[in-house]
């Protein structure tokens, strides 16, 4: 543009900025509240006004800010800045993007108002939104389900379609079409709310889902979540569809086997169908979400061979499902029945000549296959037939004839056992005063499995107690003064409520009760634990109860570990939450060598937390215990299913020999780099390598030094029930040894109390801690 000469006004002060901006807040403020209110869009009614400028935000869309230029009422708005809220999108936009936006929203704005500016962006973020679904699917194509999904981009809209190999080219198709929808409502009657937004069609095997509601998100676009949402609907139908037909046969109706079904709409992978075979057998069927292919499983070659059969009928796989599954059990049953008969004598035959019709009027109805078996010694027209089908199976002694078959007698039995529980009602005498109480199953509140505790928690309320005399006591509580709300007759007071349960006591409980918690009492006589719990009134004592209740029943289930292993182990301190206590070289593995005569004996402490909330728990050792080697493995041990009893195995076996690698590494660590270095490496807790790098002057001039590996592998073995450490060489390629291998010759050959050399290798007793 020409320069024309004017004067550059002077630059606005900090006052002056923020006074007009305060006066644009005013403008804005009179002109969204009073000329405009009934202007604004439905979708904008969320806005703020603040530094001259409002922002109106849909939620999980986008974020625009307007202004204006004058006072005038009837004057435009116009585009300052805008933003997507949805994930993921683009932070900052490209300026050609940032400048397109902006003509078309002043335009807008210009034309239709905020109306129009609504219009605009949500059309722009539905469109933005589509292409991101689009982009996701066509890298989930090309990536993890490559060969299984067809991406067709449609006219503002997209269609998916996955399991292609699950059908075949010639069988039927099923896919999903994300696109947009008017918003408009059937009756035609137009509401302030309705606006276009996404919408998702599903056509399974051919035929259009109506009735199914598949909920997605938004506000966070994910393709692959999307795909899963609709194949769990999809396994879903199959799965409940061959449950339903399977609970129609009377064997799984009356209970003869077990069928259950179970259904992730958010991981389909963890859907599956679990049938009862045999009583010492089930399977799964699992559908499996990327290729829609059966997996049945665990892998056998029952299984296996099955497998292949359940994927031939797939497009009308909740029609024919269960047939297959019935065929499954067939064959389980009669590889069960054979597999035993051999040992008792028996063998199995194929029909002696009964036709089905002969057989029909022998057999229940619904039989499917039979099996014939003999035994050594029986005349050539006596058989024992074993009928499978939908009622179970049955077993027949039959004589056969030439004319006709004759049955002779017959009764069916059952393979399966049948457990019947009894329930016993117990007499309750009530005298002339009583307490309310409740009782409950333990069960029902804790996920503890302990045969030996009566599964039964009787909880009796014994008074309330003010919040001043529950401060003195020193216990917690959760009254009004912890939660800071005022003085008031119910918060001013706690309930008192004690908890019974019948469960066996170790005896270091019985002596150490009073130090574990004055609100936990054990009655050694009748082996009763009572526990005192405080509450709020009106609030629940499940809660704390439950909390209560894992803690002691874990305190008792590892001071019996503790007992089990006090030889190795001694219990220091125990508390509702902590266990600690001490480990280490016993004397009389220091007497299987005399260099550690005078050595005194090592001791070691941990502690076992489990105080916090959750499940897991967490193993504390001290600084320069050997065990920080492998304190994570030993963690995940102690929440595993061996629990504190698997680590309280593995500390003494583990000590002497850690120790040992220590000590190796101690004495490495002042030893200079440039002659070599030593690595102790943690494969699992019983199996270590020590691998040691070695280097030494070459007779290549070209070369200044060599590098030498020696790598030793030490792995824990039993003999005769007593556990050994196996320590061999890895790295020994030559088999008439090299001359590290002469060197150690001596120490392979060397055998003594603990220890005992077999060359090439050596095992050492897990108390030598040399």
């Amino acid at each position: 543009m020409p320069d024309l000469g004017y004067i550059q006004p002077p630059p606005l002060t900090p006052t002056e900025i923020l006074k007009s901006l305060e006066n644009l807040n005013t403008i804005l403020s009179i002109r969204l509240n009073l000329d405009e209110h009934h202007k604004i869009p439905y979708h904008f009614k969320d806005y703020t006004i603040q530094n001259g400028r409002v922002t109106f935000k849909v939620k999980g869309e986008f974020e625009v800010d307007l202004t204006v230029a004058d006072e005038d009422p009837e004057s435009q708005f116009w585009f300052i800045d805008f933003k997507f809220l949805f994930s993921p999108s683009v932070s900052d936009l490209a300026p050609h993007l940032r400048s397109h936006i902006e003509q078309q929203v002043n335009k807008a704005l210009a034309e239709e108002g905020l109306t129009g500016c609504y219009k605009y962006l949500h059309g722009l973020v539905l469109s933005h939104q589509i292409s991101e679904f689009r982009r996701q699917a066509v890298a989930l194509s090309r990536g993890t389900w490559v060969e299984t999904l067809a991406v067709e981009p449609l006219n503002r809209a997209l269609s998916i379609q996955y399991w292609l190999n699950r059908y075949g080219q010639k069988g039927p198709k099923s896919w999903i079409i994300l696109g947009v929808h008017s918003g408009k409502r059937k009756t035609g009657v137009p509401h302030p709310k309705d606006t276009p937004r996404l919408f998702l069609r599903w056509f399974r095997e051919g035929k259009e889902m109506k009735d199914v509601d598949i909920p997605f998100q938004t506000a966070t676009v994910s393709a692959e979540s999307l795909l899963k949402t609709v194949i769990a609907q999809h396994i879903r139908l199959i799965l409940e569809a061959t449950y339903d037909q399977l609970l129609k046969k009377p064997i799984y109706a009356k209970g003869g086997a077990r069928v259950a079904v179970y259904l992730d709409n958010e991981q389909p992978s963890e859907s599956k169908l679990t049938v009862q075979l045999t009583s010492e057998r089930q399977v799964f069927i699992k559908i499996e979400p990327i290729t829609g292919r059966c997996i049945v499983g665990p892998a056998s070659r029952l299984t296996g061979l099955h497998e292949f059969k359940f994927n031939q009928d797939i497009p009308d796989a909740d029609k024919f499902l269960h047939a297959r599954i019935d065929e499954l059990r067939y064959d389980a049953i009669a590889e069960y029945i054979s597999s035993r008969s051999v040992t008792a004598g028996w063998h199995r035959l194929p029909n002696p000549g009964l036709g089905r019709e002969d057989l029909k009027a022998l057999v229940p109805e619904g039989t499917a296959q039979v099996l014939w078996f003999k035994r050594s010694g029986w005349t050539k027209n006596w058989h024992l037939a074993v009928s499978m089908g939908s009622t179970g199976e049955s077993w027949w002694l039959i004589e056969t004839t030439e004319p006709t078959p004759q049955v002779i007698s017959h009764g069916p039995r059952k393979i399966e056992k049948k457990m019947v529980h009894m329930l016993h009602e117990s007499r309750n005498v009530r005298s002339p005063m009583q307490l309310p109480a409740i009782f409950a199953r333990i069960s029902n509140l804790v996920d503890w499995k302990n045969k030996t505790t009566r599964d039964l928690v009787k909880l009796s309320f014994q008074g309330l107690e003010s919040c001043r005399s529950a401060k003195l006591d020193g216990t917690p509580r959760h009254g009004a003064e912890a939660s800071g709300q005022p003085n008031s007759p119910e918060n001013n007071v706690v309930m008192i409520t004690e908890a019974r349960i019948n469960i066996p006591v170790p005896d270091t409980l019985k002596t150490m009760k009073e130090n574990i918690d004055q609100d936990i009492a054990f009655d050694s006589n009748t082996g009763m634990l009572a526990l005192r719990l405080r509450s709020k009134i009106g609030d629940s004592v499940i809660p704390t109860l439950v909390e209560r209740t894992i803690r002691v029943f874990r305190l008792v289930e590892f001071v019996k570990v503790l007992q089990e292993h006090s030889a190795s182990l001694k219990c220091e301190q125990i508390s509702l939450g902590k266990i600690t206590f001490t480990y280490g070289t016993s004397r009389a593995a220091q007497d299987l060598d005399k260099m550690d005569e005078d050595t005194p004996s090592k001791q070691y402490t941990a502690m076992i937390d489990f105080s916090g909330s959750a499940n897991s728990m967490s193993l504390i050792l001290e600084k320069g215990n050997p065990h920080l080697m492998i304190a994570d493995l030993l963690r995940s041990i102690l929440n595993g299913k061996e629990g504190l009893g698997g680590v309280a195995t593995l500390l003494p076996v583990t000590l002497p020999l850690l120790a040992g690698l220590d000590t190796i590494e101690m004495a490495w660590a002042t030893v200079s780099k440039t002659k070599g270095e030593v690595f102790v490496l943690v494969r699992a807790t019983d199996w270590y390598e020590i691998r040691y790098n070695i280097l030494s002057a070459s007779s290549d001039s070209n070369i200044s030094t060599n590098l030498r590996k020696v790598t030793f592998e030490i792995k824990l073995r039993h003999r005769a029930g007593v556990p050994w450490w196996d320590i061999r060489r890895s790295d020994q390629q030559d088999p008439l040894g090299d001359d590290i291998e002469a060197v150690l010759k001596p120490v392979w050959n060397l055998s003594g109390t603990g220890f005992q050399g077999m060359r090439p290798h050596r095992n050492l007793d897990h108390k030598v801690n040399n």
